[in-house]
């Protein structure tokens, strides 16, 4: 009877156009996990971006469907109880929807990139450093950092075809500056962007912004673009530009940089995708690594890189230099249930010592980062959960924060993890 019912109010409500999208309601809170023992829960509507920490080890959350007239809420919970300290929403437009390509975290305080409009908040207090809009262009509404401080964002033109800019600002001052304008001299009708920003040093000590721009031609004729461009800040010129069309005709969003004269970016052709990774001495790929799905996170340990992919794909640990596979977990001895909630599509994954963390719906998995064999792999979730969007760490305290939307949760970490 009561997936009769069920049945029928998904029925009514699609035929509807006035029906609503509702806030979920909370849950009675459970007392009992699974396979962990629960340190504290509060219950919120809904919650966005992955837990962070700030230096007191207080956890921030960010909380949606509360008013949508005011965006999305930012919260600070204590440590040790859970209980609110402060929250922020000082958005100059109601805002919701963060994402972790949408944030930087540096030194206690939080970036957050909203296409033209950026603010940055204190994690300890809750009080708005700065916030600001850039009007004069169309930003692209991703975020990156580099190990100096700038944060860096990808614009492009409102009037000129073909024609892109990477701005910066120090994380603390909001104080934004061109870095370089970039203008394809042979255009094509279409959509020009930059698609991923990447900053790191050269072999000369020299520093490099590396982004990649590509656009869909509007006609059949044309061939669509997907460029890597490498701007040296020392020179303040172009060292480089490199055309992948021949086997990429998208990038992910994402790029990566362990800061080492080498930069790592998802692309894609068709239903082929691939890792590359680029020199940024002279634009030439390195070598590029094909992956059974859409590439979701990349995480550094040691001399290796870790690669997610979305769904139930393998995770693969590459050389970063050469390429070389070190191993590739395919999760051939998982139970059945295990693997109905196996997806890397959000790549909320976390290194913690030598340990590769991430919550799959019911479980908590760690794979052990120096053979890819599962170290731990056990429910987490409450009744009535699914672990969603990331987890972090307090090494200090042997606790982890995770979410499952309608809870944020407090872990003792597992002994076999400590």
């Amino acid at each position: 009877m009561r997936y009769a019912l069920f049945l029928i109010l998904i029925i009514a409500c699609s035929s509807l156009s006035t029906c609503k999208k509702e806030p979920p309601q909370e849950v009675p809170l459970p007392s009992t996990a699974s396979a962990l023992e629960l340190v504290w829960q509060v219950p919120s509507p809904y919650y966005s971006v992955p837990p962070m920490l700030n230096s007191n080890g207080d956890v921030l959350m960010s909380a949606t469907f509360i008013d949508p007239t005011k965006g999305e809420v930012f919260k600070l919970l204590d440590q040790a109880s859970g209980q609110l300290k402060w929250q922020w929403n000082d958005y100059f437009r109601p805002k919701e929807g963060f994402a972790k390509d949408l944030m930087v975290q540096r030194n206690d305080i939080l970036v957050l990139s909203d296409r033209n409009y950026n603010y940055a908040l204190n994690m300890l207090t809750g009080q708005t450093i700065w916030r600001n809009q850039i009007d004069t262009m169309e930003a692209e509404p991703q975020i990156y950092e580099d190990e100096d401080g700038y944060v860096y964002k990808g614009f492009r033109s409102r009037t000129l075809q073909s024609t892109v800019y990477i701005m910066r600002a120090m994380y603390n001052l909001g104080n934004w500056e061109l870095v370089c304008t970039y203008q394809d001299p042979n255009p094509i009708p279409g959509r020009f962007e930059v698609a991923s920003i990447g900053v790191t040093n050269n072999t000369k000590g020299e520093k490099v912004v590396a982004f990649t721009v590509y656009t869909y031609p509007q006609n059949s004729t044309d061939t669509a673009k997907a460029l890597i461009i490498g701007y040296n800040t020392i020179t303040k010129n172009f060292d480089w530009v490199k055309n992948y069309n021949d086997f990429i005709v998208e990038f992910s969003i994402y790029m990566f940089t362990d800061y080492k004269s080498v930069v790592y970016s998802f692309g894609y052709y068709g239903s082929n995708g691939y890792l590359i990774a680029t020199s940024v001495d002279n634009g030439n790929v390195l070598w590029k690594h094909r992956l059974s799905d859409r590439g979701t996170n990349v995480n550094f340990y040691k001399d290796n890189i870790v690669v997610t992919c979305s769904n139930e794909s393998p995770v693969l640990c590459l050389n970063k230099l050469t390429g070389a596979l070190i191993w590739n977990q395919s999760f051939s001895t998982i139970t059945q249930d295990q693997r109905r909630g196996l997806n890397f599509q959000d790549g909320e994954c976390t290194v913690y010592k030598n340990y590769h963390l991430s919550t799959q719906c019911n479980y908590l998995l760690a794979l052990n980062l120096d053979n890819g064999s599962i170290a731990y792999f056990e429910k987490a979730a409450l009744p009535e959960g699914c672990l969603q969007s990331g987890i972090v760490v307090d090494e200090q305290k042997k606790v982890f924060y995770t979410e499952d939307r309608l809870r944020l949760l407090c872990y003792k970490l597992p002994e076999v993890l400590k």
